[in-house]
């Protein structure tokens, strides 16, 4: 349960730097098409819910674990935000705070993070228990509504329009809505069910139950029912005229209701920041075409930006090495890469060539056999995994190798790396100056013929 915990705790932290992009955005474009700020929304629900990213190295996200799950049984224990003075900050308090106690051997994280996990989940029962409550709630009071038309019905216990159900939603009215103002409500109400509003809003408020313990979530879920609402007061008010516009502002008044709880219900068609709304539909103005672009192309960065996580260490550089024999006499070295910074150069070393980068200047020891040749890379270092599988200096056998081919690693230079491979047998090999690796990554193939 820790560790579940602990990774709906790091999706949100993700998730909390797209929140505050949203926020800027929705500054930053006020004349944009409100269907943008909701689309955006729906990217920050994608990004709180899934429990999986793609490594990119366009990702905005500073970190995409600043908790590690092992951090209940470290002895320093300490966040990677991914932001230095950050962690330069906080990382002493935490040290100082939750350092285990030498005496006890006990880290008082292992005790602290199990109970937050149990009021997480406490806090998660009782935001479903809220909606059962809320949704049986409304279903009272709208038992004995009477059918209108359609799927349109009327209620005396009911204050304000609404829209309810999931498969098959019905738009509730109650009775002192005039006849000047159905058409408005009416419009209003169906363009949320076109939308499909009466599904996100209810998943809006799941993802919320998901990631109840972060405040900007709380605050995106109250802006994001609110733009549901503009937006559809958008879709509406496009095909009116001015007068319309101020009869649909009227309706919006005279249908408003004081809010007396947090609304877990569907949408309601004058309960969400009406003030807001009427000064919307007064001051509307089609949004020009370069600002919907503007605001596309924004949106688009940010899916891409926030939606990936930063490439970690195993993601990074030179993968693997492996070797397979083409035809009788021809083998083709296949190394694997990503993101690689720079290029390699490959050349045929002499029999006595004892020049070791890194090591200096030495006698050949002939631990590599009698024939090698030497890869060099630049400036790409290699990764992780591949550091563990070729320690620097080891002699390492090429697993699977259709001849017996050993492999050394040195590191001449802070960036890059020499690989070494020795063989029994005598091998041409066309030798290549340096050239650039692919800058997304791939396989770089080097052929061998045996003689």
């Amino acid at each position: 349960m820790s560790e579940l915990f602990l990774h709906i705790f790091n999706m949100s932290i993700a998730a909390s730097f797209l929140l505050l992009a949203v926020l800027l955005f929705r500054v930053l474009f006020k004349k944009a098409p409100k269907w943008i700020n909701v689309l955006l929304w729906g990217i920050v629900a994608v990004r709180l819910i899934c429990p999986f990213t793609i490594e990119s190295a366009l990702s905005l996200i500073p970190s995409a674990q600043t908790v590690s799950p092992d951090i209940m049984m470290d002895a320093t224990p300490k966040i990677n935000s991914g932001i230095p003075i950050l962690n330069a900050v906080i990382n002493p308090v935490i040290s100082g705070s939750f350092a285990p106690d030498p005496a006890t051997s006990a880290n008082p994280l292992q005790i602290l993070i199990p109970v937050l996990s149990i009021a997480w989940i406490a806090g998660i029962a009782g935001m479903l228990l809220y909606t059962v409550i809320s949704h049986f709630h409304v279903k009272s009071k709208i038992g004995t509504a009477v059918l209108l038309r359609d799927n349109i019905f009327q209620s005396e216990h009911i204050v304000s329009p609404f829209v309810f159900g999931i498969v098959k939603p019905k738009i509730y009215l109650p009775y002192r809505i005039t006849n000047q103002e159905m058409p408005y409500v009416l419009a209003h109400e169906q363009a949320h069910i076109h939308r499909k509003d009466h599904i996100w809003k209810p998943l809006g408020f799941l993802v919320l139950t998901l990631h109840w313990f972060n405040p900007l979530v709380w605050l995106g879920y109250i802006l994001f029912c609110r733009d549901i609402e503009l937006a559809c007061d958008q879709k509406v008010i496009a095909a009116l005229d001015r007068g319309q516009r101020a009869d649909y502002s009227q309706a919006l008044l005279a249908c408003s209701v004081k809010k007396h709880r947090f609304a877990a219900c569907p949408p309601a068609f004058s309960e969400v920041g009406v003030k807001t709304r009427v000064a919307s539909v007064l001051q509307y103005k089609k949004p020009a075409l370069g600002v919907i672009l503007a605001a596309v192309a924004v949106s688009l960065a940010l899916a891409i930006g926030f939606l990936t996580s930063p490439l970690s260490s195993e993601s990074i550089g030179i993968q693997s090495l492996s070797a397979k024999r083409l035809l009788s006499n021809k083998i083709e070295l296949n190394i694997r890469y990503s993101h690689p910074t720079g290029g390699y150069s490959v050349r045929a070393l002499s029999e006595n060539e004892g020049k070791y980068c890194g090591d200096g200047m030495r006698s050949y020891d002939g631990a590599l056999g009698k024939y090698r040749i030497m890869i060099k890379f630049g400036d790409t270092d290699p990764s992780e995994a591949f550091t563990r599988n070729f320690p620097i200096g080891d002699v390492v056998e090429i697993k699977n190798a259709p001849i017996n081919i050993r492999a050394k690693r040195v590191s001449p230079e802070d960036h890059g790396f020499v690989l070494y491979l020795g063989f029994d047998t005598p091998i041409q090999i066309e030798e290549t100056d340096y050239t650039m690796l692919n800058a997304l990554g791939g396989t770089l193939r080097i052929q061998l013929e045996e003689e």
